[in-house]
């Protein structure tokens, strides 16, 4: 019997930023066999990669020349369509407050540069992991299993998103049939 909720799945997208080239291409070479690799030199355009393509997962750079990480990883929690992109710092700041911080404002990870290759894959694997099966039990909490339709919750939780939606603009929620 086929599962309409479980369908193939696709290589999981990873987005590394880091403002040194070499750091940029070591991770990708590490990386090459987790996923699809894409690369930000700084945040402005890390930002603009997962607003047009959201990753599975970011690395990120505490230190970028137009934005630091935290403030980077501030803003992707802080959006709704960005807060479940599950963030990694890898940094060269091995500093406990820091690394503090980073969890503080919703990373997942702290890796510290000189970092062990193996050590990299392992994390990215078990997050790249934890985060497919966030979005197969989301899946299945908001989608009728037999039928891959959105049920109940789903229909709660669009109610909801379009009810904060008009009373942010202070429009109606459904226009009047008889157009008064």
């Amino acid at each position: 019997m086929c599962d309409p909720l479980n369908s193939p799945q696709l290589p999981p997208r990873i987005l590394i930023v880091d403002d040194e080239r070499f750091n940029r291409q070591l991770l990708t070479t590490v990386l090459q066999d987790e996923g699809i690799i894409s690369t930000a030199g700084g945040s402005a355009e890390a930002l603009e990669a997962v607003r047009m393509n959201p990753p599975d997962l970011i690395l990120l750079d505490v230190r970028l020349p137009d934005m630091d990480g935290f403030e980077v990883c501030r803003r992707l929690k802080s959006n709704q369509a960005t807060q479940d992109i599950p963030v990694i710092f890898i940094t060269a700041m091995n500093n406990p407050e820091e690394e503090a911080r980073g969890l503080h404002l919703g990373a997942v990870d702290y890796i510290t540069k000189p970092f062990n290759h193996t050590v990299v894959k392992a994390r990215v694997r078990t997050q790249l992991r934890l985060k497919q099966q966030a979005n197969l039990l989301s899946r299945y909490a908001f989608h009728d299993a037999l039928t891959g339709l959105a049920n109940r919750r789903a229909f709660d939780r669009l109610g909801e998103h379009e009810w904060n939606s008009c009373q942010r603009q202070s429009l109606p929620l459904a226009a009047d049939p008889a157009g008064c």
